[in-house]
């Protein structure tokens, strides 16, 4: 048997505008969301900062788009579990997309 979602991940879903979440597994409703949050990374413009040099735009289609989706995982991921109904969900998403982007500057 196919486990069922969790009542944070319902809830997510359904803030995100995906209908009659409750009825769908874990793993379909997870594929859904990653779904509604990559088309809505593909609306944010990334502005990168250089030492060496003015601010570079560059869009999430460009060289990293591969590593997009991955990124997004990690941003859904982690707003599940910071996730608190009694604050601003944007703001919540914020966060989680900023902390994935201060990991992977650590890194680059």
């Amino acid at each position: 048997m196919e486990e069922t979602a969790t009542e944070k991940q319902i809830e997510f879903a359904k803030r995100l505008g995906i209908e009659k979440p409750e009825v769908y597994t874990k793993a379909t409703l997870r594929e859904m969301i990653d779904t509604k949050l990559r088309e809505r990374d593909d609306k944010i413009e990334v502005v990168k900062m250089s030492d060496s040099g003015p601010v570079k735009k560059t869009s999430q289609n460009g060289s990293n788009a591969n590593f997009g989706a991955m990124y997004t995982s990690y941003a859904k991921d982690i707003f599940c579990e910071i996730y608190d109904d009694k604050k601003n969900i944007p703001d919540q998403m914020d966060l989680a997309i900023e902390l994935i982007k201060q990991a992977k500057e650590a890194f680059e």
